[in-house]
């Protein structure tokens, strides 16, 4: 009998309920080393959380709290336009997380698509502690987002240097 692999959901799921539990019990591992393998999009990243020592999972982790432009499936009204934003968005993602010294997800939840597990992300550096969606929502490349109908109008987002 060969082995039985769990689908990309059912691993989330078992991330966050596991996670999940060590903050509901009140345990001194709340927060999670997070190593980030790619940024899928400026809100959505692949990579491996470290539950305890030599005991990691690959996950992909959405920034709970924010939306951000889509790279891969923009809006019908201006695709382009939203694609650039996205690029932008990426490119500022991807030098924070090589400036930080280590990357923490904390809070964690099931997601609604795609198996991602929600999660407040943290970006260390030194003594700093700086979240992922306030630095995206104070550059302008986010909208605050609680997880329903989506509503930002990235069409009216202008680039930098536009006037």
């Amino acid at each position: 009998m060969g082995k039985r692999r769990l689908t990309r959901k059912q691993r989330a799921a078992l991330v966050a309920t596991a996670m999940t539990a060590a903050v509901a019990t009140g345990a001194w591992f709340n927060e999670y080393r997070f190593h980030v393998a790619e940024v899928i999009d400026s809100d959505t990243y692949r990579g491996s959380v470290s539950l305890w020592p030599g005991m990691a999972i690959n996950v992909d982790i959405r920034v709970d709290g924010i939306d951000t432009p889509e790279k891969f499936r923009p809006s019908k009204l201006c695709p382009e336009h939203e694609r650039l934003l996205a690029s932008l968005a990426g490119e500022l993602v991807e030098e924070r997380i090589a400036d930080a010294d280590y990357i923490i997800v904390s809070q964690p939840k099931p997601g609604k698509y795609a198996g991602r597990t929600v999660a407040k992300v943290w970006l260390i550096k030194g003594d700093s502690k700086k979240s992922m969606a306030e630095m995206l929502l104070e550059s302008g490349l986010a909208v605050a987002y609680d997880g329903g109908t989506k509503t930002a109008d990235w069409c009216a987002i202008q680039l930098p240097g536009d006037q």
